[in-house]
Protein backbone atom coordinates (compact mmCIF):
# COMPACT_ATOMS: atom_id res chain seq x y z
CA UNK A 1 0.00 0.00 0.00
CA UNK A 2 3.03 2.32 0.74
CA UNK A 3 4.10 2.52 -3.30
CA UNK A 4 1.37 4.45 -4.05
CA UNK A 5 -0.13 6.12 -1.07
CA UNK A 6 1.85 9.51 -1.33
CA UNK A 7 0.33 9.56 -5.17
CA UNK A 8 -2.99 9.42 -4.07
CA UNK A 9 -2.51 12.02 -1.40
CA UNK A 10 -1.22 14.09 -4.02
CA UNK A 11 -3.97 13.68 -6.63
CA UNK A 12 -6.40 13.64 -3.82
CA UNK A 13 -5.12 17.74 -3.26
CA UNK A 14 -4.80 18.40 -7.00
CA UNK A 15 -8.52 17.36 -7.16
CA UNK A 16 -9.72 19.84 -4.15
CA UNK A 17 -8.25 22.48 -6.10
CA UNK A 18 -9.33 21.12 -9.44
CA UNK A 19 -13.49 21.47 -8.08
CA UNK A 20 -12.99 24.67 -6.84
CA UNK A 21 -15.01 26.77 -9.04
CA UNK A 22 -13.01 29.63 -10.66
CA UNK A 23 -15.27 32.82 -10.33
CA UNK A 24 -16.40 34.60 -7.85
CA UNK A 25 -18.02 33.79 -4.92
CA UNK A 26 -21.88 34.12 -4.55
CA UNK A 27 -21.07 36.22 -1.03
CA UNK A 28 -18.83 38.23 -3.22
CA UNK A 29 -21.64 39.09 -5.85
CA UNK A 30 -24.50 39.89 -2.99
CA UNK A 31 -26.46 36.57 -4.54
CA UNK A 32 -26.10 33.57 -1.14
CA UNK A 33 -29.85 33.67 -1.13
CA UNK A 34 -29.78 31.33 -3.87
CA UNK A 35 -27.63 28.78 -1.78
CA UNK A 36 -30.46 27.11 0.26
CA UNK A 37 -32.62 26.70 -2.99
CA UNK A 38 -29.82 24.66 -4.44
CA UNK A 39 -28.89 23.04 -1.57
CA UNK A 40 -32.30 21.96 -1.29
CA UNK A 41 -32.58 21.07 -4.75
CA UNK A 42 -29.94 18.35 -4.46
CA UNK A 43 -30.92 17.11 -1.56
CA UNK A 44 -34.09 16.21 -2.32
CA UNK A 45 -33.68 14.76 -5.68
CA UNK A 46 -30.69 12.53 -4.43
CA UNK A 47 -33.14 9.78 -3.05
CA UNK A 48 -34.56 9.42 -6.75
CA UNK A 49 -30.95 10.10 -8.68
CA UNK A 50 -29.30 6.92 -6.31
CA UNK A 51 -32.36 4.77 -5.59
CA UNK A 52 -31.36 1.47 -5.43
CA UNK A 53 -28.00 1.95 -5.68
CA UNK A 54 -25.95 -1.54 -5.07
CA UNK A 55 -23.46 -2.91 -2.70
CA UNK A 56 -19.84 -1.69 -3.68
CA UNK A 57 -21.32 1.00 -6.12
CA UNK A 58 -20.90 5.09 -6.09
CA UNK A 59 -23.34 7.18 -7.54
CA UNK A 60 -23.03 10.49 -8.84
CA UNK A 61 -25.40 12.52 -7.20
CA UNK A 62 -25.60 16.28 -8.45
CA UNK A 63 -23.39 18.12 -10.56
CA UNK A 64 -19.84 18.66 -9.99
CA UNK A 65 -17.94 15.24 -9.79
CA UNK A 66 -14.66 14.49 -10.22
CA UNK A 67 -13.47 10.50 -10.22
CA UNK A 68 -10.19 9.24 -11.35
CA UNK A 69 -9.98 5.30 -12.20
CA UNK A 70 -7.41 2.39 -11.67
CA UNK A 71 -7.93 1.92 -15.16
CA UNK A 72 -8.70 4.28 -18.32
CA UNK A 73 -11.77 4.65 -18.95
CA UNK A 74 -14.44 5.49 -21.78
CA UNK A 75 -15.37 9.39 -21.63
CA UNK A 76 -18.95 9.11 -20.73
CA UNK A 77 -17.91 6.81 -17.57
CA UNK A 78 -19.40 9.07 -14.10
CA UNK A 79 -19.95 12.32 -16.06
CA UNK A 80 -23.18 13.21 -15.25
CA UNK A 81 -25.79 12.90 -12.14
CA UNK A 82 -27.54 9.37 -11.83
CA UNK A 83 -24.31 7.69 -13.38
CA UNK A 84 -23.03 4.69 -11.31
CA UNK A 85 -19.72 3.02 -11.22
CA UNK A 86 -18.22 -0.44 -9.00
CA UNK A 87 -15.97 0.94 -6.45
CA UNK A 88 -13.70 -1.54 -7.43
CA UNK A 89 -12.74 0.42 -10.05
CA UNK A 90 -12.90 3.84 -8.40
CA UNK A 91 -9.62 5.66 -7.14
CA UNK A 92 -10.64 9.17 -6.47
CA UNK A 93 -14.10 10.74 -6.36
CA UNK A 94 -14.32 14.68 -5.22
CA UNK A 95 -17.06 16.45 -4.87
CA UNK A 96 -17.50 20.77 -5.83
CA UNK A 97 -17.93 23.35 -3.56
CA UNK A 98 -21.19 25.56 -3.84
CA UNK A 99 -21.21 28.02 -6.99
CA UNK A 100 -24.32 29.70 -6.86
CA UNK A 101 -23.50 31.55 -10.28
CA UNK A 102 -22.69 27.64 -12.03
CA UNK A 103 -25.61 26.16 -9.89
CA UNK A 104 -23.01 23.44 -8.52
CA UNK A 105 -22.85 21.89 -5.82
CA UNK A 106 -21.16 18.21 -5.69
CA UNK A 107 -23.10 15.09 -4.18
CA UNK A 108 -22.02 11.58 -4.25
CA UNK A 109 -23.43 8.30 -2.40
CA UNK A 110 -20.91 5.51 -1.79
CA UNK A 111 -22.56 2.25 -0.66
CA UNK A 112 -19.87 0.21 0.95
CA UNK A 113 -19.95 -3.52 2.15
CA UNK A 114 -19.35 -4.02 5.27
CA UNK A 115 -16.83 -6.48 6.52
CA UNK A 116 -19.54 -8.79 7.69
CA UNK A 117 -20.15 -12.68 5.68
CA UNK A 118 -22.63 -12.09 2.53
CA UNK A 119 -25.39 -13.97 3.94
CA UNK A 120 -25.79 -11.31 7.47
CA UNK A 121 -27.99 -8.98 6.88
CA UNK A 122 -27.28 -4.95 6.96
CA UNK A 123 -24.35 -5.23 5.12
CA UNK A 124 -24.01 -2.02 3.87
CA UNK A 125 -22.09 1.52 4.90
CA UNK A 126 -23.83 4.42 3.20
CA UNK A 127 -21.42 6.92 2.77
CA UNK A 128 -22.94 10.85 1.57
CA UNK A 129 -20.34 13.15 0.33
CA UNK A 130 -20.72 16.90 -0.13
CA UNK A 131 -19.38 19.69 -0.76
CA UNK A 132 -15.42 20.76 -0.90
CA UNK A 133 -14.40 17.29 -0.25
CA UNK A 134 -12.39 14.44 -1.67
CA UNK A 135 -12.27 10.60 -1.09
CA UNK A 136 -9.34 8.82 -2.04
CA UNK A 137 -9.53 4.78 -2.32
CA UNK A 138 -6.54 3.58 -0.49
CA UNK A 139 -7.81 -0.25 -1.61
CA UNK A 140 -6.13 -1.10 -5.10
CA UNK A 141 -8.25 -3.62 -6.65
CA UNK A 142 -5.46 -7.06 -6.51
CA UNK A 143 -5.34 -5.87 -2.64
CA UNK A 144 -9.19 -5.79 -2.02
CA UNK A 145 -10.79 -7.92 0.49
CA UNK A 146 -14.10 -10.13 -1.00
CA UNK A 147 -16.70 -10.58 0.83
CA UNK A 148 -17.47 -14.29 1.97
CA UNK A 149 -19.97 -16.62 2.06
CA UNK A 150 -19.65 -17.92 5.92
CA UNK A 151 -18.67 -22.39 6.00
CA UNK A 152 -20.18 -23.95 8.96
CA UNK A 153 -17.87 -25.74 11.00
CA UNK A 154 -18.29 -27.61 14.74
CA UNK A 155 -16.40 -27.67 17.75
CA UNK A 156 -14.73 -31.30 18.41
CA UNK A 157 -14.18 -29.86 21.94
CA UNK A 158 -14.59 -27.21 24.59
CA UNK A 159 -12.74 -24.59 22.54
CA UNK A 160 -11.81 -20.44 23.52
CA UNK A 161 -12.67 -17.97 20.97
CA UNK A 162 -9.85 -15.21 20.86
CA UNK A 163 -9.14 -11.92 19.83
CA UNK A 164 -5.97 -12.81 16.93
CA UNK A 165 -4.97 -15.72 15.78
CA UNK A 166 -2.62 -16.73 18.28
CA UNK A 167 -2.52 -18.41 21.86
CA UNK A 168 -1.01 -15.22 23.44
CA UNK A 169 -4.03 -13.29 22.38
CA UNK A 170 -6.83 -12.72 24.72
CA UNK A 171 -10.01 -15.33 25.07
CA UNK A 172 -13.26 -12.99 24.11
CA UNK A 173 -15.28 -16.33 24.79
CA UNK A 174 -15.93 -20.11 25.34
CA UNK A 175 -17.67 -22.69 23.66
CA UNK A 176 -18.69 -25.97 24.29
CA UNK A 177 -17.56 -29.12 22.55
CA UNK A 178 -20.63 -29.05 19.67
CA UNK A 179 -20.95 -25.74 18.81
CA UNK A 180 -22.11 -24.72 15.46
CA UNK A 181 -19.50 -21.69 14.42
CA UNK A 182 -19.98 -19.65 11.12
CA UNK A 183 -16.16 -19.83 9.41
CA UNK A 184 -15.67 -16.11 7.68
CA UNK A 185 -11.81 -15.83 6.94
CA UNK A 186 -8.25 -17.42 8.25
CA UNK A 187 -5.10 -16.01 9.00
CA UNK A 188 -2.27 -16.06 6.93
CA UNK A 189 -0.61 -19.64 7.67
CA UNK A 190 -4.69 -20.81 7.11
CA UNK A 191 -4.43 -22.66 10.17
CA UNK A 192 -6.71 -20.25 12.30
CA UNK A 193 -10.53 -19.53 11.27
CA UNK A 194 -12.15 -16.08 11.67
CA UNK A 195 -15.54 -16.91 13.32
CA UNK A 196 -18.74 -14.71 13.98
CA UNK A 197 -19.46 -14.03 17.16
CA UNK A 198 -23.35 -14.27 18.31
CA UNK A 199 -23.62 -10.45 20.00
CA UNK A 200 -21.55 -8.98 17.14
CA UNK A 201 -18.67 -8.86 15.66
CA UNK A 202 -15.91 -11.55 15.39
CA UNK A 203 -13.43 -13.68 16.85
CA UNK A 204 -10.59 -16.73 16.80
CA UNK A 205 -10.23 -20.31 16.86
CA UNK A 206 -7.47 -22.82 16.04
CA UNK A 207 -8.39 -24.65 13.41
CA UNK A 208 -7.28 -28.18 15.08
CA UNK A 209 -10.19 -27.87 16.97
CA UNK A 210 -12.82 -27.35 14.32
CA UNK A 211 -14.61 -30.08 12.42
CA UNK A 212 -15.31 -28.59 8.73
CA UNK A 213 -17.69 -30.69 6.51
CA UNK A 214 -17.07 -28.68 3.42
CA UNK A 215 -13.31 -28.50 2.34
CA UNK A 216 -13.69 -26.89 -0.81
CA UNK A 217 -15.59 -23.92 0.44
CA UNK A 218 -13.17 -23.63 3.50
CA UNK A 219 -10.26 -23.46 0.79
CA UNK A 220 -12.19 -20.59 -0.43
CA UNK A 221 -12.41 -18.60 2.51
CA UNK A 222 -10.50 -15.55 2.23
CA UNK A 223 -7.20 -13.94 3.84
CA UNK A 224 -8.56 -11.42 6.92
CA UNK A 225 -5.58 -11.64 8.99
CA UNK A 226 -2.79 -10.53 6.80
CA UNK A 227 1.13 -11.10 7.16
CA UNK A 228 2.34 -8.61 10.53
CA UNK A 229 -1.45 -8.71 11.45
CA UNK A 230 -2.31 -6.10 9.25
CA UNK A 231 -6.23 -5.73 8.64
CA UNK A 232 -6.95 -6.42 5.16
CA UNK A 233 -9.97 -4.19 3.81
CA UNK A 234 -12.37 -4.43 0.33
CA UNK A 235 -12.57 -1.30 -1.93
CA UNK A 236 -13.54 2.20 0.32
CA UNK A 237 -13.21 0.28 3.68
CA UNK A 238 -9.86 2.54 4.09
CA UNK A 239 -9.97 5.77 2.59
CA UNK A 240 -7.49 9.05 3.01
CA UNK A 241 -10.39 12.16 3.03
CA UNK A 242 -10.17 15.75 2.91
CA UNK A 243 -12.09 18.66 3.11
CA UNK A 244 -11.03 22.56 1.63
CA UNK A 245 -9.98 24.59 4.36
CA UNK A 246 -11.94 27.60 2.90
CA UNK A 247 -15.43 28.67 4.83
CA UNK A 248 -18.42 27.50 2.11
CA UNK A 249 -19.87 30.56 0.60
CA UNK A 250 -22.86 29.82 2.59
CA UNK A 251 -24.06 27.95 6.07
CA UNK A 252 -26.11 25.08 4.34
CA UNK A 253 -23.31 23.89 1.93
CA UNK A 254 -21.20 22.16 4.14
CA UNK A 255 -18.02 20.34 3.44
CA UNK A 256 -18.45 17.12 4.82
CA UNK A 257 -18.59 13.21 4.81
CA UNK A 258 -21.82 11.64 6.56
CA UNK A 259 -21.28 7.85 6.86
CA UNK A 260 -23.93 5.94 8.73
CA UNK A 261 -23.33 1.72 9.45
CA UNK A 262 -25.51 -0.72 9.90
CA UNK A 263 -26.75 -1.11 13.57
CA UNK A 264 -26.67 -4.81 13.49
CA UNK A 265 -22.66 -4.89 14.12
CA UNK A 266 -20.30 -2.55 14.38
CA UNK A 267 -17.83 -2.31 11.10
CA UNK A 268 -14.22 -1.48 11.09
CA UNK A 269 -13.19 1.55 8.65
CA UNK A 270 -9.59 2.95 8.21
CA UNK A 271 -9.71 6.97 7.31
CA UNK A 272 -6.69 8.46 6.87
CA UNK A 273 -4.97 5.38 8.48
CA UNK A 274 -6.71 5.94 11.58
CA UNK A 275 -8.75 2.49 12.33
CA UNK A 276 -12.64 3.15 13.30
CA UNK A 277 -15.09 1.09 14.89
CA UNK A 278 -18.32 2.26 14.50
CA UNK A 279 -22.34 1.02 14.76
CA UNK A 280 -23.59 4.61 14.20
CA UNK A 281 -23.71 7.64 12.07
CA UNK A 282 -20.79 9.94 11.98
CA UNK A 283 -19.81 13.02 9.79
CA UNK A 284 -16.16 13.47 8.93
CA UNK A 285 -14.74 16.74 8.18
CA UNK A 286 -11.03 18.32 8.32
CA UNK A 287 -9.88 22.03 9.33
CA UNK A 288 -6.39 23.64 10.43
CA UNK A 289 -5.37 22.82 13.60
CA UNK A 290 -5.86 25.77 16.59
CA UNK A 291 -2.97 27.38 15.63
CA UNK A 292 -2.92 27.07 11.72
CA UNK A 293 0.40 25.25 11.52
CA UNK A 294 -1.54 21.90 10.19
CA UNK A 295 -4.84 19.97 9.93
CA UNK A 296 -6.80 18.03 11.78
CA UNK A 297 -9.53 15.32 11.16
CA UNK A 298 -12.58 15.76 12.73
CA UNK A 299 -15.16 12.57 13.53
CA UNK A 300 -18.56 13.81 15.18
CA UNK A 301 -20.82 10.84 16.54
CA UNK A 302 -24.59 11.64 15.89
CA UNK A 303 -25.96 8.52 16.85
CA UNK A 304 -24.62 5.23 17.95
CA UNK A 305 -21.29 4.18 19.11
CA UNK A 306 -17.67 4.84 17.67
CA UNK A 307 -14.12 3.52 19.36
CA UNK A 308 -10.85 3.87 18.71
CA UNK A 309 -7.27 4.07 19.13
CA UNK A 310 -5.28 7.14 19.08
CA UNK A 311 -1.79 6.93 20.38
CA UNK A 312 -2.97 3.68 22.02
CA UNK A 313 -5.19 5.34 24.44
CA UNK A 314 -8.95 3.71 23.77
CA UNK A 315 -11.23 6.45 22.51
CA UNK A 316 -15.19 6.13 22.91
CA UNK A 317 -17.61 8.05 22.12
CA UNK A 318 -21.52 7.17 23.03
CA UNK A 319 -23.66 10.33 22.99
CA UNK A 320 -25.02 12.46 20.37
CA UNK A 321 -22.34 15.50 19.37
CA UNK A 322 -19.23 13.85 20.82
CA UNK A 323 -16.32 14.55 18.81
CA UNK A 324 -13.03 13.81 18.41
CA UNK A 325 -10.40 15.81 16.39
CA UNK A 326 -7.12 13.99 15.72
CA UNK A 327 -3.90 15.97 14.47
CA UNK A 328 -2.36 15.29 10.57
CA UNK A 329 0.79 14.64 9.55
CA UNK A 330 2.14 16.54 6.73
CA UNK A 331 0.65 13.93 4.59
CA UNK A 332 -2.29 14.40 5.72
CA UNK A 333 -2.55 11.56 8.03
CA UNK A 334 -2.83 9.53 11.58
CA UNK A 335 0.72 8.89 12.96
CA UNK A 336 2.21 8.03 16.51
CA UNK A 337 2.65 11.57 16.85
CA UNK A 338 -1.59 12.38 16.05
CA UNK A 339 -3.14 13.47 19.37
CA UNK A 340 -6.50 14.45 20.30
CA UNK A 341 -7.20 18.24 20.13
CA UNK A 342 -9.57 20.68 21.72
CA UNK A 343 -11.02 22.84 18.98
CA UNK A 344 -12.09 26.29 19.36
CA UNK A 345 -13.82 26.71 15.98
CA UNK A 346 -17.06 27.73 16.19
CA UNK A 347 -17.98 27.44 12.55
CA UNK A 348 -17.59 23.48 13.23
CA UNK A 349 -20.48 23.63 15.17
CA UNK A 350 -22.55 25.01 12.40
CA UNK A 351 -21.05 22.62 9.92
CA UNK A 352 -21.67 19.27 11.13
CA UNK A 353 -25.32 20.40 12.32
CA UNK A 354 -26.06 21.19 8.79
CA UNK A 355 -24.71 18.19 7.48
CA UNK A 356 -26.95 16.43 9.53
CA UNK A 357 -29.86 18.34 8.66
CA UNK A 358 -28.41 17.57 4.80
CA UNK A 359 -28.41 13.83 5.62
CA UNK A 360 -32.32 14.26 7.06
CA UNK A 361 -33.49 16.00 3.69
CA UNK A 362 -31.45 13.30 1.21
CA UNK A 363 -33.05 10.62 2.79
CA UNK A 364 -30.76 8.26 1.48
CA UNK A 365 -29.64 6.40 4.74
CA UNK A 366 -31.92 3.01 6.20
CA UNK A 367 -31.46 4.53 9.40
CA UNK A 368 -33.78 6.94 9.90
CA UNK A 369 -32.19 10.00 11.84
CA UNK A 370 -33.82 12.01 15.17
CA UNK A 371 -34.08 15.79 13.56
CA UNK A 372 -33.36 16.49 17.31
CA UNK A 373 -29.41 15.19 17.03
CA UNK A 374 -28.94 17.65 14.52
CA UNK A 375 -28.69 20.23 17.65
CA UNK A 376 -26.58 18.66 19.47
CA UNK A 377 -23.57 20.74 20.85
CA UNK A 378 -20.17 19.64 19.84
CA UNK A 379 -18.31 18.27 23.29
CA UNK A 380 -14.34 17.73 22.50
CA UNK A 381 -12.88 14.11 23.68
CA UNK A 382 -10.14 15.02 26.22
CA UNK A 383 -7.98 12.37 27.49
CA UNK A 384 -8.30 11.87 31.58
CA UNK A 385 -6.35 13.85 33.25
CA UNK A 386 -2.71 11.93 34.41
CA UNK A 387 -3.37 10.91 38.05
CA UNK A 388 -2.95 13.09 40.81
CA UNK A 389 0.94 12.05 42.50
CA UNK A 390 0.23 10.63 46.16
CA UNK A 391 3.49 11.97 48.48
CA UNK A 392 5.60 8.98 49.54
CA UNK A 393 5.08 7.68 52.86
CA UNK A 394 8.26 8.16 54.68
CA UNK A 395 9.94 4.64 55.59
CA UNK A 396 12.48 3.68 58.61
CA UNK A 397 15.73 3.50 57.13
CA UNK A 398 17.03 -0.13 57.26
CA UNK A 399 20.37 -1.86 56.15
CA UNK A 400 21.09 -2.17 52.71
CA UNK A 401 20.45 -5.31 51.13
CA UNK A 402 22.45 -6.89 48.32
CA UNK A 403 20.43 -5.52 44.88
CA UNK A 404 18.19 -8.29 43.17
CA UNK A 405 17.94 -8.81 39.63
CA UNK A 406 16.02 -11.39 37.44
CA UNK A 407 16.14 -11.77 33.77
CA UNK A 408 14.21 -15.40 32.01
CA UNK A 409 13.73 -15.16 28.72
CA UNK A 410 13.38 -16.70 25.44
CA UNK A 411 14.81 -16.64 21.96
CA UNK A 412 11.96 -16.76 20.85
CA UNK A 413 8.03 -17.63 21.85
CA UNK A 414 6.51 -19.42 19.21
CA UNK A 415 7.63 -22.33 17.34
CA UNK A 416 6.61 -24.62 15.08
CA UNK A 417 5.89 -28.50 16.16
CA UNK A 418 8.90 -30.58 16.36
CA UNK A 419 11.17 -26.97 16.88
CA UNK A 420 13.24 -26.01 19.70
CA UNK A 421 14.06 -22.65 21.65
CA UNK A 422 16.33 -21.47 24.07
CA UNK A 423 15.57 -20.38 27.81
CA UNK A 424 18.18 -18.46 29.43
CA UNK A 425 18.14 -16.67 32.72
CA UNK A 426 20.75 -14.70 35.06
CA UNK A 427 20.22 -14.42 38.95
CA UNK A 428 22.54 -12.33 41.13
CA UNK A 429 21.90 -11.31 45.13
CA UNK A 430 19.51 -14.57 45.76
CA UNK A 431 20.23 -17.42 47.96
CA UNK A 432 19.46 -20.06 45.18
CA UNK A 433 17.84 -20.54 41.85
CA UNK A 434 14.98 -23.06 40.41
CA UNK A 435 14.14 -24.12 37.06
CA UNK A 436 11.17 -26.08 36.71
CA UNK A 437 11.80 -27.15 40.91
CA UNK A 438 15.70 -28.32 39.85
CA UNK A 439 18.07 -26.08 41.52
CA UNK A 440 20.31 -24.63 39.18
CA UNK A 441 22.79 -21.91 39.04
CA UNK A 442 22.39 -17.66 38.86
CA UNK A 443 23.50 -17.66 34.94
CA UNK A 444 22.37 -21.01 32.95
CA UNK A 445 20.76 -21.14 29.64
CA UNK A 446 18.55 -24.85 28.55
CA UNK A 447 17.26 -26.10 25.07
CA UNK A 448 13.45 -27.24 25.37
CA UNK A 449 11.71 -28.80 22.82
CA UNK A 450 7.76 -28.92 23.93
CA UNK A 451 5.51 -30.19 22.35
CA UNK A 452 2.66 -28.50 22.89
CA UNK A 453 1.97 -25.24 24.75
CA UNK A 454 4.26 -24.90 27.62
CA UNK A 455 5.22 -22.54 30.64
CA UNK A 456 8.41 -22.91 32.05
CA UNK A 457 9.01 -21.38 35.64
CA UNK A 458 12.00 -19.88 37.12
CA UNK A 459 11.54 -20.05 41.07
CA UNK A 460 13.94 -17.36 43.44
CA UNK A 461 14.35 -17.45 46.38
CA UNK A 462 15.64 -13.81 47.89
CA UNK A 463 17.88 -13.19 51.08
CA UNK A 464 15.35 -12.37 53.30
CA UNK A 465 13.49 -15.60 52.20
CA UNK A 466 10.97 -14.86 49.64
CA UNK A 467 9.69 -16.40 46.55
CA UNK A 468 9.83 -14.92 43.48
CA UNK A 469 8.80 -16.22 40.22
CA UNK A 470 9.12 -15.26 36.56
CA UNK A 471 7.41 -17.53 33.42
CA UNK A 472 7.70 -17.72 30.02
CA UNK A 473 5.04 -19.45 27.60
CA UNK A 474 5.92 -21.13 24.55
CA UNK A 475 3.55 -21.36 21.86
CA UNK A 476 3.65 -24.24 19.34
CA UNK A 477 1.74 -24.07 16.10
CA UNK A 478 0.29 -27.37 15.51
CA UNK A 479 0.66 -28.36 18.98
CA UNK A 480 -1.56 -28.65 21.50
CA UNK A 481 -2.11 -27.62 25.23
CA UNK A 482 -2.50 -29.97 28.62
CA UNK A 483 -3.07 -29.51 32.00
CA UNK A 484 -3.86 -31.91 34.92
CA UNK A 485 -3.58 -30.88 38.23
CA UNK A 486 -4.91 -31.07 42.12
CA UNK A 487 -6.01 -28.47 44.12
CA UNK A 488 -4.50 -30.59 46.82
CA UNK A 489 -1.51 -33.03 46.57
CA UNK A 490 -1.36 -33.90 50.19
CA UNK A 491 -4.37 -35.17 52.34
CA UNK A 492 -5.19 -36.45 55.46
CA UNK A 493 -7.02 -40.39 55.65
CA UNK A 494 -10.72 -39.74 54.99
CA UNK A 495 -10.65 -36.25 53.04
CA UNK A 496 -11.19 -35.43 49.15
CA UNK A 497 -8.98 -33.90 46.50
CA UNK A 498 -10.27 -32.42 43.18
CA UNK A 499 -8.19 -33.15 40.36
CA UNK A 500 -9.02 -30.93 36.82
CA UNK A 501 -7.75 -30.94 33.41
CA UNK A 502 -7.88 -28.70 30.67
CA UNK A 503 -6.50 -29.93 27.06
CA UNK A 504 -6.95 -28.34 23.54
CA UNK A 505 -6.14 -29.69 20.25
CA UNK A 506 -6.20 -33.23 20.90
CA UNK A 507 -8.11 -36.17 19.22
CA UNK A 508 -9.42 -37.86 22.40
CA UNK A 509 -9.07 -37.68 26.35
CA UNK A 510 -9.12 -40.52 29.13
CA UNK A 511 -9.24 -40.23 32.75
CA UNK A 512 -8.34 -43.74 34.56
CA UNK A 513 -9.11 -45.14 31.07
CA UNK A 514 -12.81 -43.34 30.77
CA UNK A 515 -13.18 -41.00 28.21
CA UNK A 516 -13.84 -37.43 28.78
CA UNK A 517 -14.25 -33.91 27.14
CA UNK A 518 -10.97 -31.84 26.94
CA UNK A 519 -12.04 -29.70 30.21
CA UNK A 520 -13.49 -31.40 33.44
CA UNK A 521 -12.73 -32.46 37.13
CA UNK A 522 -13.08 -34.91 39.52
CA UNK A 523 -13.57 -35.65 43.26
CA UNK A 524 -11.04 -38.72 44.79
CA UNK A 525 -10.96 -39.33 48.01
CA UNK A 526 -8.40 -42.27 48.30
CA UNK A 527 -7.46 -44.38 51.13
CA UNK A 528 -3.99 -44.34 50.49
CA UNK A 529 -1.41 -42.87 48.53
CA UNK A 530 -2.54 -43.02 44.67
CA UNK A 531 -1.84 -42.20 41.00
CA UNK A 532 -4.07 -40.71 38.51
CA UNK A 533 -3.50 -40.61 35.44
CA UNK A 534 -4.58 -38.70 32.42
CA UNK A 535 -4.50 -40.04 28.38
CA UNK A 536 -4.45 -37.79 25.62
CA UNK A 537 -4.11 -39.32 22.10
CA UNK A 538 -2.72 -36.18 19.69
CA UNK A 539 -4.08 -35.42 16.22
CA UNK A 540 -1.00 -37.93 15.15
CA UNK A 541 -2.02 -40.42 17.03
CA UNK A 542 0.62 -40.14 19.83
CA UNK A 543 -0.57 -41.12 23.08
CA UNK A 544 0.89 -38.34 26.10
CA UNK A 545 0.74 -39.85 29.80
CA UNK A 546 -0.04 -37.04 32.40
CA UNK A 547 -0.10 -38.26 36.06
CA UNK A 548 -1.08 -36.45 39.55
CA UNK A 549 -0.16 -38.32 42.74
CA UNK A 550 -2.13 -37.84 45.91
CA UNK A 551 -0.04 -38.88 48.82
CA UNK A 552 -2.56 -39.69 52.14
CA UNK A 553 -1.45 -39.19 55.76
CA UNK A 554 -2.60 -40.63 58.95
CA UNK A 555 -6.10 -39.09 59.78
Amino acid sequence: MLRWRTGILLLLFSLLLLVMPSGPTAQAQGSSQSCPAIVESALSALGEVCGGLGRNQACYGHNRVDATFWLPQQEAVFSAPADRVPLFELQTVATAPLSVDEELWGLALLSVQANLPQTLPGQAVTFLLMGDATLANAVPPEEALQPATPVDGTTLSPSNLRSSPTTAANVVASVPAGTLLELVGVNQARDWYEVVLPQGGTAWIWGQLVQVADFDRLNSLPVTYGQGGAPRYGPMQAFYFTTGLGAPTCAQAPNALVVQSTELAQVTLSVNELQVQLGSTVVFTTTVTPRGTGRALVATLLDGRLQTLVNGVRVVLTRPGQSLAVSLNEQGLVDRNSRPLQLRDPALQSLVQQACRNALLAAVFELPLDPALCDAPLVYYQPPPPPTPVPATPVPTTPPQPSTTISFGADRDTINLGECVTLSWAVEGVQAVYFQGQGVTGHESRQVCPTYHTTYTLNVITPDGQTISRSVTITVLGGYTISFVADRYSIAYGQCATLSWAVEGVQAVFYEGRGVTGTGSQQECPYSTTTYTLTVITTTGEQILKTVTIEVGPG
